[in-house]
Order: structure tokens, then C-alpha cells, then sequence
């Protein structure tokens, strides 16, 4: 086992111990250029720098649509499928299947047995 000096962290790995004891060293810190961030890990910098300060544009390959948040386009490509939902006891519509599955239970509660059942027939059908 390997015993950092300056406080109770133990680890069989030599390298988690490196890592470690290098937290202790405050000379060690490394600082993003863009902002006020610091880190004594390169990689910590690395991911800071990817998620905070680089921009991704994601397009839409159907319409104008543009994002800097992956999940958000594959939320937004939904929109051009059409909708995929449809309650038969109302007019409500969803392109998504969970949106769905609340709407039922939330407002018809009592009917909530034939929301998978309905909710097949649909897509089948779409």
C-alpha cells in the first residue's frame, strides 16, 4: 500500500499516489488561459477548456436549425419524423414516447392499461 505523506489517502497503485501527492503541491497548478480555472491535472484543464471555451455547432441537415448541445439536436431532429404519439381520449400529440407516457397518466389516469396498448397501434401504423 502507498501512504500520501501529507494526509490519510492510501492506494495499492503507484500512480494513483503520484497523482495524488501532487494535489498537495500548490506550486503545481496549472491555470486555463480563457478564465479564472485551475487544476493540478493537465487533463482536468483539457476537459475545462473542451466543455467551457470550444464551441461545437451541430446543424440540422433538414432545416436551419443550429446548437452547441448535442442532445439538443437529437431532440430537435424528432421534430421532422412526424408525430409519433397521439391520445385517443384527447388531442394531445408527442413526439416522444415519455411525453406520452405522462400525459396518459397524469390526465388519464384511470385509462392508464390502454396507454401501451395504444401507443403500439400508433407507431405501427406512423
Amino acid at each position: 500500500m502507498y501512504k500520501c505523506d501529507w494526509c490519510d489517502y492510501t492506494t495499492k497503485y503507484i500512480y494513483s499516489i503520484k497523482r495524488h501527492t501532487s494535489m498537495h503541491d500548490t506550486s503545481i497548478k496549472l491555470k486555463c488561459d480563457q478564465c479564472d480555472y485551475t487544476t493540478h491535472w493537465k487533463d482536468n484543464l483539457k476537459q475545462h477548456e473542451m466543455t467551457r471555451h470550444t464551441t461545437v455547432e451541430y446543424k440540422c441537415d433538414v432545416c436551419d436549425f443550429t446548437t452547441d448541445r448535442r442532445y439538443a439536436m437529437r431532440y430537435h431532429k424528432y421534430a421532422h419524423k412526424g408525430i409519433m404519439y397521439q391520445c385517443h381520449l384527447c388531442s394531445y400529440k408527442s413526439k416522444f414516447k415519455n411525453s406520452y407516457k405522462r400525459h396518459f397518466s397524469t390526465h388519464h389516469p384511470g385509462e392508464a392499461n390502454l396507454a401501451g396498448k395504444i401507443e403500439e397501434t400508433y407507431r405501427q401504423n406512423v
